[in-house]
């Protein structure tokens, strides 16, 4: 069977590389997802899905019946937005040409996650090509507005009357799997000062050596955190440094940090903490200003780690092993995805994608032709050969 696979695959080549590149050639950033859903939805199709549709949120839907009532009801999950493409002068090649160089499909969002839709668009039809129905049922789901905290995937997880018993998302893993990430917290913390005249610094408290003594001591709390088993330590990594000041001979009254926090362990009334703690240690005034929902509540995108014996894990790393014929690493992703949603509602949750992590929002974005046809041989035999896990541990889902 797995020859016929791969045979079948090779063969539609050209079809599904094609499907690729009009993906990267039409623009998708978050709230202006139509005219790639509707590209997926004709696509799907022509592949002939049991069902295609998009929900009220615009999230495009699509289901291959299983022949196996008993097998697992498989959820392959990727997002249609893509961040901005920045300065086009700054890419190698035009950033929606999709442009094939070097065996790879370049541009904006081939990465992040166009290369996976098209991956797990054509996965079924590669079964059902070959006169087979997939043991399990799946449902593939292309969400809206991944990119601004997940709404696509949340309105779908809570609007939805879809079953899921496993979910793979699409987000960039080399083939590897992943099992989840970090969580992340925004915040922003102003170091307070007062303000004097540059020839008169001893009139002032420049608040630009607080800062820096702030983010030195940072630094070094950081190795001091606990860490996750599987996660790590969590990181406060200070990236926008802003002062409100124009004028060159004026000390600003404050600066403003934000922090990137990615929590493992800790939770954001552990991170206001740590902060405080470091400004009262060095005598600095600061205010901390955690981003909060419409609600009012702390805007905090939650981490998960799906464990790696969990029953779903050990079969998929076994089927895409025997598959490429070479190990399979088990990670985790660096950056946020909607796992941490999918996870929080119960659905065990992994990532298998030919994406690779480190060219996601960058001018270098590309996908690789041969880690799709990799991808595309392994998916459907995780649609024929995963049996349903009933009583592992479920991931854990923490802030």
């Amino acid at each position: 069977m797995l020859d016929q696979i791969k045979n079948a695959v090779h063969d539609r080549k050209n079809d599904w590389v094609s499907f690729c590149r009009k993906l990267i050639q039409t623009p998708s950033p978050t709230y202006a997802e139509d005219k790639v859903a509707h590209l997926c939805m004709d696509e799907m199709k022509k592949l002939v899905y049991d069902d295609v549709w998009r929900d009220e949120k615009g999230n495009v839907i699509a289901i291959v019946e299983g022949s196996d009532p008993d097998a697992p009801v498989i959820n392959c999950n990727s997002h249609l937005d893509q961040v901005a493409e920045g300065d086009e002068n700054d890419w190698r090649f035009p950033p929606f040409s999709a442009h094939i160089e070097d065996g790879r499909i370049y541009g904006r969002g081939a990465s992040d996650t166009k290369g996976a839709i098209a991956v797990q668009v054509y996965a079924p039809s590669i079964l059902t090509g070959l006169g087979q129905r997939p043991r399990s049922t799946v449902i593939v789901t292309l969400v809206v507005e991944e990119e601004l905290s997940g709404q696509g995937t949340k309105y779908l997880l809570e609007n939805s009357d879809l079953g899921f018993d496993l979910c793979i998302l699409g987000e960039a893993t080399s083939n590897n799997i992943m099992l989840g990430h970090r969580g992340c917290v925004s915040t922003w913390v102003n170091i307070l000062g007062t303000s004097a005249h540059a020839s008169m610094p001893e009139k002032g408290r420049n608040p630009n050596y607080d800062a820096a003594r702030f983010m030195l001591r940072l630094e070094e709390e950081q190795t001091r955190l606990k860490a996750h088993p599987e996660l790590g330590r969590s990181t406060l990594t200070p990236t926008i440094y802003d002062t409100g000041q124009i004028s060159r001979n004026t000390i600003p009254d404050r600066v403003r940090l934000y922090i990137d926090v990615r929590n493992a362990c800790e939770e954001s009334d552990d991170i206001r903490d740590i902060l405080e703690k470091i400004a009262r240690d060095l005598s600095i005034d600061i205010e901390i200003e955690q981003v909060r929902d419409i609600e009012g509540n702390v805007k905090v995108s939650n981490g998960f780690a799906t464990p790696p014996e969990h029953g779903y894990v050990v079969q998929t790393q076994k089927i895409v092993t025997e598959t490429l014929g070479r190990d399979v690493k088990l990670g985790h992703w660096r950056f946020c995805t909607d796992g941490r949603l999918t996870s929080a509602a119960g659905i065990p949750t992994i990532g298998f994608s030919p994406c690779e992590e480190h060219l996601a929002h960058t001018i270098d974005d590309s996908v690789s032709i041969q880690l799709m046809e990799e991808s595309l041989c392994c998916y459907p035999r995780l649609f024929t050969d995963m049996s349903r896990v009933c009583g592992c541990k479920t991931p854990d889902h923490h802030t």
